[in-house]
C-alpha cells in the first residue's frame, strides 16, 4: 500500500474506495500460482437463473413484436417503389397482416378462472350491476 502523501488521506488515490480495491484481485490465486477455483464456480450463481430466464423472455417477446410490426405495418415501406407514394395501406397484404392480432384481441372478452385468479370481462361485470335488469 501506498503512504498517504501530505493532504491527501488515501495517498496518491482519489477516493477511498480505490484505496481499499488496491490489491483486490478477482479471481483468488494459490500459493502455487493457480487460480483457487474456477472463474464459472465464482461468478454463476444459480440463484439468478430465474432473473435471465424472464430478461430472456421479455426481449423474446419484445422482438417479436418489433418483427411483426415492422414486417406488418403498411407504413413503414422496405421497397423503393412503395416509398415513392404517399397513399397509406397500399400493399393489401401487409394491412391484413397487421390488422391481426393473433388471438390475443379477444382473451380479455372471456371469463378466466385460474385458482386463485378469476377474471370476469367487463361485459359481464357490466351485466350482473346492471339496474334495469329484471331478476
Amino acid at each position: 500500500m501506498s503512504k498517504a502523501a501530505p493532504g491527501k488521506p488515501y495517498g496518491t488515490h482519489g477516493t477511498a474506495w480505490e484505496h481499499q480495491m488496491n490489491n483486490f484481485v478477482e479471481i483468488p490465486i494459490g500459493r502455487s500460482g493457480k487460480p483457487l477455483r474456477a472463474a464459472s464456480k465464482i461468478w454463476v450463481d444459480v440463484a439468478v437463473s430465474p432473473l435471465f430466464a424472464v430478461i430472456g423472455a421479455a426481449s423474446l417477446v419484445c422482438g417479436s413484436y418489433l418483427v411483426k410490426y415492422f414486417s406488418g405495418n403498411s407504413d413503414v415501406r422496405w421497397s423503393k417503389s412503395l416509398r415513392g407514394g404517399h397513399d397509406v395501406g397500399a400493399n393489401e397484404k401487409r394491412v391484413d397482416i397487421h390488422n391481426r392480432r393473433y388471438g390475443m384481441q379477444s382473451l380479455n372478452k372471456k371469463p378466466v378462472n385460474i385458482f386463485p385468479f378469476n377474471y370476469k370481462p367487463l361485459a359481464q361485470t357490466i351485466d350482473e350491476h346492471r339496474f334495469d335488469k329484471q331478476p
